[in-house]
Order: structure tokens, then sequence, then C-alpha cells
């Protein structure tokens, strides 16, 4: 098997200390149905033709640059030789600047994973050195590098053997929650129906499966796919789930039935704090520009040896 080809390649770097290092997508999209755009009428591909804006003439791709545009129709070009001109650190090295808590970073900010590993066998002591401190530590270290022409923030934490790094995105990518939260109201909610709905939440405690997580949507779209293929009719799935909730009690209590698990005795209710009545909407003390609720999952300390 040939080995991945990596994103990016560079070094790791700890103040003094660095060493070669690769770069991997952790995410892959190939398992995923998609579809080409067809002619209708005769079900072959349709091609996408790059052409001159100007003389409306067919360009090749072996012909296409890189250009900015700093006036109306006016632009300058850049070339492969300009870009490499740039004299950024983060082209070829992450350097580790700050070490924080995990749940120091709101999740928001988490974006796309990739697996860092070493690059040769020069590079395997330092590497595992510096993994091995960050468990030990419990730490996220920061850094920064160029991925597709763009200087990121990134996230790295120990990830069994080798390390995981995630991209962050900056403040300004992330839109504030108060627009979308300021109508949820406030005040004393009943705390049976608090107790039942707990209930179920306890009763369907368990770990995390990430085999059990399926794109149910894409297995019934490669059921159509696989039927039609076949010259099948493909079967219509039945709607699960909608309608509104009339009675809240009532609904709960089916649910716990219909999961075969026993309501504990509800809590006394409390009553609501004088001043304000159930079920008011927010008037003051809206949140801040603060994206969400921070993880507060903290990393666990390593006891020294390698991690499967």
């Amino acid at each position: 098997m040939a080995a991945p080809r990596p994103a990016w390649k560079g070094y790791l770097k700890l103040s003094l200390v660095s060493c070669p290092v690769r770069l991997y997508t952790a995410t892959s999209g190939s398992s995923k149905i998609r579809f080409n755009q067809l002619n209708s009428k005769t079900n072959n591909r349709v091609r996408q033709k790059l052409v001159d804006a100007g003389t409306g003439e067919p360009v090749e791709r072996s012909d296409i640059v890189r250009g900015y545009q700093f006036d109306e129709d006016r632009y300058v070009v850049l070339t492969d030789d300009d870009l490499e001109k740039l004299e950024v650190e983060s082209t070829k090295t992450i350097n580790l600047e700050r070490f924080v808590s995990s749940g120091e970073i709101d999740c928001l900010h988490y974006d796309q994973p990739y697996f860092l590993a070493p690059d040769g066998a020069i590079g395997q002591e330092p590497f595992r050195v510096i993994r091995e401190a960050l468990s030990r530590e419990g730490k996220v270290g920061l850094g920064r590098v160029v991925l597709a022409d763009r200087e990121r923030l990134v996230a790295l934490r120990p990830y069994r053997d080798g390390i995981l790094v995630s991209t962050l995105r900056t403040a300004d990518e992330l839109k504030s929650p108060t627009a979308y939260f300021e109508d949820i109201e406030e005040g004393e909610l009943d705390e049976d129906l608090v107790a039942l709905a707990a209930r179920m939440i306890e009763a369907k405690a368990g770990e995390f499966d990430p085999e059990a997580v399926k794109d149910e949507y894409q297995e019934a779209l490669r059921a159509i796919v696989e039927a039609k293929v076949a010259g099948a009719e493909p079967a219509v799935a039945k709607p699960r789930g909608g309608g509104n909730v009339v009675n809240l009690m009532e609904a709960l209590r089916k649910s716990l039935e219909q999961e075969g698990i026993a309501a504990k005795p509800a809590a006394p209710a409390r009553k609501a704090p004088p001043g304000r009545a159930a079920g008011t909407k927010k008037t003051a003390g809206k949140p801040t520009a603060q994206p969400a609720d921070k993880p507060t999952d903290q990393p666990k300390r390593a006891s020294g040896g390698r991690r499967k």
C-alpha cells in the first residue's frame, strides 16, 4: 500500500528543539454519494469550459495565472516564484508559541482536523518528546502554519501515538449567538417536566461509539441509487418524527413508557423568583459576542507509556 500523500511538510518547533514532520488530512469524503451533471436528452456528461471573458476564446488550464484586482478591469499577476519569496516562518515551520488548557478554546473555533507525524527516523525522538510533554502537562499547543495560501492558527494535542492538529477559526469568522438566542425565554421551569426529561437522558447515557454514527440520508440515497442501477423501483421511506407537542408532560411520560423506562418521583417544583414570572423573555444582561459555552473536558495526563 502506497504511503498517503501529506498535505504539508515542514518542521515542528519547540523553542530550540525541532523535528521534520508531515501533516495529513484526518477526514475523507470518498464514501459519499456524488453526482455528475448530465444532459437530460443524451445522458452524456456536461463539461465546463474556461473562456476568456474579453475575447470569448477557450483558455487552457496551463495558461491560467493568479490575479489580484486592484481597480476596475485592472489586475496584478502573482507567479509561483513571487509566492516562494514570502519569508513567513509558518510556510515551513509550526512553531509552538503558547500552551493552554483545552477548555479555554471555545468549541466553535475548531475547524479542520489533521494528523501530524514525524518525517523520517531523525524526527522520531524529538517528536515523541514534544508529544509526551504535551500529554503530561495536559496542555494544547498553539502555533501557525500556511495551508492553501493562507496562514492558519492551529491547536496541537496528543492523539494516540501521534499529534492531532486542528485549524482554528478566527474571531471575525464566528457569528455572535446573541441574535439567535435573544428570543429564548427565561424563568423557572416545571420541575416535573425537567425530572422526566432528565430521567430519559440518564437511562440513555452511555459511551460514545463512533461506529454507531451513521449518515442515514446517505444510506437511504445509496439504497435508491442501487435500486435504480438494478432496474427496480426505489422503496418509499416512511417519514419519522414531526408534529407539534400539545401536552409536554404526556409526551414525556409516553416516551419513557415506549423506552421501557420507569419514571422517578418528581422533585418538588420551585417557585419563580420575586419580580419575574415564568416564561418572560430576557430584557437585560444579554450575552455578549462569546460564541458558545466552553467545553469542560480537560485532557488527561499520561502515565508516560505509549498509547494505543
